[in-house]
């Protein structure tokens, strides 16, 4: 009996899960640093260098590079970019930290003036 409700018990626990969407709404002609997946394939571009960041999130939800993303901006436009790709991101286990790693790049884009 008591097998029968250790395994009742494991395997409802095994089914549960969470899966959280953030979606990054940023159209082709906004103004400023935009947030790429890849290099850009109709466009000449830069690599300027990578920023490594480590960034703190207190409270009871795990930090995601949506939270980041504004300062992740701001500092690739001060060293002179206006597009950046995340490359690697990592939650820490047991605490509310994220490090991300993003490439700026400096892109000509035909749609306006950068």
């Amino acid at each position: 009996m008591i097998k029968q409700m250790m395994l009742v018990a494991v395997l409802s626990l095994s089914a549960c899960s969470t899966v959280q969407y953030t979606p990054i709404a940023q159209q082709s002609n906004e103004p400023g640093v935009r947030v790429l997946y890849e290099y850009p394939q109709e466009a000449a571009f830069k690599s300027l260098g990578v920023i490594n960041i480590n960034h703190y999130r207190p409270g009871f939800r795990a930090p995601t590079v949506s939270d980041v993303l504004p300062e992740l901006k701001a500092k690739a436009a001060s060293s002179g970019g206006n597009a950046l790709i995340v490359r690697s991101h990592q939650v820490g286990q047991f605490d509310r930290t994220i490090s991300i790693a993003a490439e700026v790049l400096a892109v000509k884009w035909d749609d306006h003036k950068d």
